[in-house]
């Protein structure tokens, strides 16, 4: 299946923004230097004078230019993020930034993570033939995924034919699982340039960096959004007051069921 290919930044910002409803968005007016500049990003829509010594924004986390800061005080007047920590990366003016007030942005794509390693999704892998071999190794075959399990196999005598592909399906092939990994055994050699198929099912990951993807194949982004939200409001339950903890475990519960109901769905 082919499915749709979601980027990090993407899941990340629908988290916080749909989810979580702790992410506000802005674009920089600001041209920071260099690293050796202190953080600060300014955004005027969000100036209002009407929220001064109100300490709006303090603590919380600001992700630009793929790097975190920590927002030591809000200027309501400019509508101006200040922190006392240095700039990690050149951020220039008309870049995009994110506030997250309740959560680490890092966590969050911790726990974005987490959840898509759960899901496993039905893609095809291909794999070129070496003459004559009867064996081939499929660790790796699927990268950044990882096969988990062979549903079917077959072979394409000419690969990059568009109009006579020429699929022969295997019927006596073995998938074996050997000490050093996952082994794809043929009862007979094939020529060389052609291309085995694999029918499978993977365990799918996202790379590191904002501008990663991931192709969910079956599933749609509401099943890593609940899925994240959960472990979002499990953490905040753990040093939450009193009241505050009833309200995340109830968000908890509900985040849970839909993840659930997704899952079974998909």
């Amino acid at each position: 299946m082919p499915g749709v290919v979601f980027q990090r930044k993407s899941l990340r910002r629908d988290l916080g923004i749909r989810r979580l409803h702790e992410t506000v968005l802005g674009t920089t007016r600001l041209l920071a230097s260099g690293p050796a500049t202190t953080f600060v990003v300014m955004d005027s829509i969000y100036a209002n004078t009407d929220f001064s010594g109100q300490g709006l924004y303090e603590r919380a986390w600001i992700r630009a230019g793929s790097a975190d800061y920590r927002v030591g005080s809000f200027n309501t007047q400019s509508g101006a993020w200040l922190g006392g920590n240095l700039l990690q990366s050149t951020i220039p003016s008309g870049g995009d930034f994110e506030v997250h007030t309740k959560m680490d942005p890092a966590v969050m794509d911790q726990y974005i993570d987490e959840t898509i390693m759960q899901l496993r999704v039905r893609q095809e892998v291909g794999i070129r033939t070496i003459d004559g071999l009867t064996f081939y190794t499929l660790d790796g075959a699927a990268s950044p995924g990882t096969i988990k399990s062979v549903l079917n196999v077959y072979y394409f005598g000419n690969p990059n034919g568009s109009l006579d592909r020429e699929r022969h399906d295997l019927t006596q092939e073995q998938v074996i699982f050997t000490a050093t990994g996952m082994e794809l055994r043929l009862p007979g050699g094939l020529g060389a340039s052609m291309q085995i198929v694999l029918d499978a099912m993977l365990q799918v990951s996202l790379g590191a960096g904002d501008a990663a993807t991931v192709n969910l194949g079956q599933y749609d982004e509401e099943v890593v959004l609940w899925g994240a939200a959960a472990r979002c409001y499990d953490s905040m339950m753990q040093d939450a007051p009193g009241q505050d903890f009833g309200n995340y475990a109830v968000l908890n519960k509900r985040a849970v069921g839909m993840a659930n109901q997704l899952l079974k769905k998909g």
